[in-house]
């Protein structure tokens, strides 16, 4: 994709990286909602959503940073799907839990989560 100028590509970029963190923040309001009301299916669901969103991220972060999210992810929806095949409600609801847990760190290391900001940025 090529851009006009280096302003056109930034303004692309902003759009881009903001449109993610809306579609995120929806998608967590979402889980939560099924998390609260013991929709443990649609909870599931919308946990793949977030990890689609964040995908490229855990793929960069496992190159980069060696931190294999992708790798984490996939062995825990081994037992996720184990407890759904075989009906255990409790546990399914703990391993959600745990990937929700999981996409969220991935989310913060990721840049596109919360930001603790430092005393003297505080202000800026």
């Amino acid at each position: 994709m090529e851009f006009p100028d280096d302003h056109s590509f930034k303004v692309s970029l902003f759009k881009d990286a903001l449109g993610q963190i809306q579609r995120l923040n929806a998608a967590w309001i979402r889980a939560t909602r099924h998390r609260e009301n013991g929709n443990l299916l649609g909870w599931r669901w919308i946990l793949d959503t977030v990890y689609l969103e964040l995908s490229y991220d855990a793929k960069r972060l496992a190159r980069d940073k060696g931190l294999n999210y992708e790798k984490m992810l996939e062995e825990l929806e081994k037992k996720i799907s184990a407890a759904f095949k075989e009906k255990k409600e409790v546990e399914q609801y703990r391993l959600l839990l745990e990937k929700e847990k999981i996409l969220r760190e991935l989310q913060e290391v990721s840049g596109k989560g919360s930001k603790l900001v430092d005393e003297e940025e505080q202000f800026i």
